[in-house]
């Protein structure tokens, strides 16, 4: 970790973010610089092209409160006795889970009123199939969303590799993308800086899948920084790049790493992001007060395969004993 980044560490854990804009108005021009194309550069499916000027509009628009206030972006302090059902994305990574697993998680996460499950991409099936049973027995409800991961655990598939996964869940009927960032390429932009093209330009390719329409609805993107192997300069910088690439979420982990989402560093991805993209926290969340820090921090949805667990405070007296027995039946062997 650079002396820079430790220097920024100490007083952001501490909750002192004072020096936040002050860094991001020295840094965003050179990161800029480093993540765009040069004039006349040829476009591809894997290679969108972004020119200096163009990224430079769009970033004053999209993080004004960076520029145009000194004070941190103002977060809203969530009421005690707030709903956490409608943020969590019910989740089942583990490697050996079944098809009857992935159907208990969907009618679970319809029971809680779950804002979607996450799944691996060969369960997206399932849950699809699921949703559909729902919809013909209640048309006018809203059912949760189909979320999948794509490039998991490591996030160091080759980009088009990436693409067709991607292209592969959304024919399937995916609602939502959480994609992991190549967290090697990160590593990499210490000694050589222009990578940050390299990973905005799969950011943004993937982005641009996602958003296609599909029966009137679009898509998201969650992008997975794995912020436990991050500095706090690199996840500055790659948060940053989330907003410039067009993601819709930035996530902290993918809950399978050496650690999960902190507080403190969501509230930092929140504080950089503002208006323009929303903050998933994932990894190690396994209660109702983890998730509320998560929520007070910035966090706008929850991943994790507590959610039963976390939601059974706020049912009603007789049905907590269902939501805690069903939770243990289906939690993954993983951070999550």
């Amino acid at each position: 970790m650079s002396s820079a980044s430790s220097d920024l560490t100490t007083p952001f854990s501490q909750g002192d973010f004072s020096s936040l804009h002050p860094y991001i108005r020295q840094r965003l021009p050179t990161l800029l610089q480093d993540a765009c194309d040069p004039e006349g550069s040829e476009e591809t499916d894997t290679a969108p092209v972004m020119t200096l000027p163009h990224a430079e509009r769009m970033m004053q628009q999209k993080i004004e409160h960076i520029f145009q206030r000194d004070d941190l972006f103002p977060l809203p302090t969530p009421s005690p006795s707030l709903s956490l059902a409608p943020l969590i994305d019910h989740t089942l990574l583990r490697a050996n889970a079944t098809a009857d697993e992935v159907r208990t998680l969907y009618e679970q996460a319809v029971q809680m009123g779950f804002a979607a499950v996450c799944v691996n991409g060969c369960r997206v099936k399932e849950c699809v199939e699921e949703r559909k049973k729902h919809q013909q027995q209640q048309p006018s409800s809203t059912l949760p969303l189909v979320a999948t991961v794509i490039g998991f655990p490591l996030g160091a598939a080759p980009t088009p590799a990436k693409l067709a996964e991607t292209k592969a869940v959304l024919d399937m009927g995916a609602d939502e993308i959480d994609m992991v960032i190549n967290i090697g390429w990160i590593r990499d932009a210490a000694s050589d800086s222009k990578v940050w093209r390299a990973i905005r330009r799969e950011i943004q390719s993937i982005a641009r899948l996602v958003h296609s329409h599909h029966e009137g609805q679009t898509r998201r993107l969650k992008v997975i920084l794995e912020t436990c192997l991050l500095s706090t300069e690199q996840l500055i910088d790659a948060t940053l790049i989330c907003v410039l690439a067009g993601a819709d979420h930035a996530k902290t982990s993918t809950g399978f790493s050496t650690g999960g989402a902190v507080d403190w560093q969501v509230k930092l991805m929140k504080l950089i992001v503002g208006h323009a993209t929303e903050v998933k926290a994932s990894g190690g969340i396994r209660d109702e007060a983890a998730a509320r820090r998560m929520v007070a921090a910035g966090a706008t949805r929850i991943g994790c395969s507590a959610g039963m667990t976390i939601c059974a405070a706020q049912q009603p007296t007789g049905d907590k004993a269902t939501a805690s027995t069903t939770s243990a039946s289906s939690a993954p062997g993983s951070q999550y």
